[in-house]
């Protein structure tokens, strides 16, 4: 085979890897809102994967309620979150992007989590977690 037989099939590889998501995140479009998951809920992908997440005004200003579901619609998560919000970003609600492990990445700032909360399993198990309990950066 020539080099330049090799540089396409080579290059064809690197492009079909590329297009696949393991160097670029495609959009595959929202996923169809199941019953149950409440109309605020913001269709997300991030490290947890693909996501339904869900925050309301909660306890005080910037502390907000926030509930987890999977694309079916099980709700995965429950809990409080507080606005740690970067200085000089937007004012308002959290423009929710993804979620990265503990922590709700918004667009003007990230909701860390505050107080109790509560993952909930498929077999009907549900794990208490505690965090400490902050006081929001508005």
């Amino acid at each position: 085979m020539g080099k330049l037989a090799v540089l396409v099939v080579v290059g064809g590889l690197v492009a079909a890897f590329w297009y696949d998501g393991s160097w670029l995140s495609h959009d595959e479009g929202t996923a169809p809102r199941p019953s149950g998951v409440p109309a605020e809920a913001v269709w997300t992908r991030g490290t947890a994967g693909a996501e339904w997440i869900a925050c309301r005004p909660a306890i005080r200003a910037g502390v907000f309620a926030c509930e987890i579901y999977d694309s079916s619609g099980f709700e995965l998560h429950t809990g409080n979150y507080a606005f740690m919000r970067a200085p000089g970003a937007a004012g308002g609600d959290p423009e929710i992007r993804y979620r990265e492990g503990d922590v709700i990445r918004a667009a003007n700032g990230d909701l860390a989590p505050s107080g109790r909360h509560i993952e909930f399993s498929r077999d009907g198990r549900e794990t208490q977690a505690s965090f400490p309990v902050r006081t929001p950066v508005l």
